[in-house]
């Protein structure tokens, strides 16, 4: 792992390092070769975590030494950190995301498709949006298997369209089989894209920010499909949304939920809010995580088809369309089951299965304390 010296000191980095992260919180010590200058890169010899619950923490404290003469100078790593609850907007459980177009890569420096071909995938693209629109008033009349078939068609359809290869990999369902009742379905949040490449494993019932109900087109089929909507900047509403999740799961439904809350480059990985987990202790179904990467035709690793930051729809879209091809893989991972354990354990389980799987490599929160049944209750009805 590297990292950058900024200067002799300096006690706060910033950020996680990509690929590699280094989650808010974490203390550790650096040791670099003699003579390190501020502004170079050194390897870190020696890591000593000695905080492991990141809860609401927006700093990483650096302790050591990057070299003769540069003692106790601070490092920066390569992902920028959430702003501090007192200068973010909104309330400070409100979700937020570091991301930036910044940590896109350079899009002159890859290969790019003619511009007839971009035209040609946006043409096809609009088609099928309209195509969805109208199913969306049809495919009610189906039965539930149709239905789910002629979904998962239609999604599969759209992202061969806009050049975009689903690799999965894992189970073949989100549930245990047909018949077996709920589960909810928790993955990174990536894209765009990520809500046609679950639908495309299997239809689920999405929970998403309010602001997509007001989107053209789009927000209609969203709430035709029964999506269930959430205010991020209200709390007061998320004792209403847990509890309608929880009905969808008890009637059987595959719900999906992005518990990050917003999107992330991939680079790094925000924390599973916790609230979401809650229905699925309450309606006794399980939760299956999903682990999702990107990657360009040749394997490697890419941020491209992200949707972050001040970024808009349309540019996010553009950047696809404009790849030669674009590896999506999801990987569906084993179920954890929600009996005998609180939104905690299983926020925390289903973090560490997708920061596992996507090779993320985030210092997490420290194993969830327990209690006894009855308490563990009380605080589960009682925390914010």
């Amino acid at each position: 792992m590297t990292a950058t010296v900024e200067g002799a000191g300096t006690s706060t980095a910033r950020g996680f390092g990509v690929g590699r992260g280094i989650a808010a919180g974490t203390r550790f010590t650096g040791i670099g070769a003699d003579g390190t200058e501020p502004g170079t890169e050194i390897e870190l010899t020696e890591i000593e975590l000695t905080s492991t619950d990141t809860a609401g923490a927006v700093g990483v404290e650096i302790a050591g030494n990057a070299g003769a003469g540069s003692a106790g100078a601070g490092i920066s790593v390569g992902h920028p950190q959430p702003p501090p609850a007192a200068v973010q907007g909104g309330h400070r459980w409100e979700p937020t995301s570091p991301c930036t177009p910044g940590c896109l890569p350079d899009a002159g420096a890859l290969p790019r498709v003619s511009t007839a071909r971009v035209a040609a995938r946006m043409v096809a693209l609009t088609l099928l949006v309209a195509v969805f629109a109208l199913g969306a008033v049809v495919l009610p009349l189906f039965d539930a298997h149709r239905r789910a078939r002629a979904l998962r068609l239609i999604f599969r359809t759209v992202l061969r369209a806009i050049g975009v290869r689903m690799v999965h990999t894992g189970a073949e369902r989100f549930d245990a089989g047909p018949g077996t009742g709920g589960v909810l379905v928790v993955a990174n949040h990536l894209s765009w894209l990520d809500i046609m490449v679950l639908g495309a494993v299997q239809p689920v019932r999405m929970v998403a920010k309010r602001e997509v109900r007001d989107w053209p087109v789009l927000g209609a089929v969203a709430t035709r499909a029964g999506t269930l909507f959430v205010d991020r900047a209200r709390l007061r509403g998320l004792p209403t949304l847990v509890a309608d999740t929880a009905r969808a799961l008890r009637d059987g439904a595959a719900v999906g939920l992005f518990p990050e809350g917003t999107t992330w480059c991939g680079a790094a990985m925000g924390e599973f809010r916790r609230a979401g987990f809650q229905a699925a202790v309450d309606a006794g179904v399980a939760v299956r995580p999903v682990a999702q990467r990107m990657r360009l035709l040749d394997g490697t690793p890419t941020s491209m088809g992200a949707f972050v930051g001040a970024d808009t729809l349309l540019d996010s879209i553009l950047r696809v369309l404009r790849l030669p091809g674009l590896l999506f893989e999801i990987e569906v991972l084993p179920l954890l089951p929600s009996t005998d354990t609180d939104r905690r354990e299983l926020a925390y389980a289903a973090r560490r299965a997708v920061c596992a799987a996507t090779g993320v490599s985030v210092a997490t929160a420290a194993p969830p304390r327990t209690a006894s049944p009855a308490a563990r209750h009380d605080q589960l009805r009682t925390a914010a």
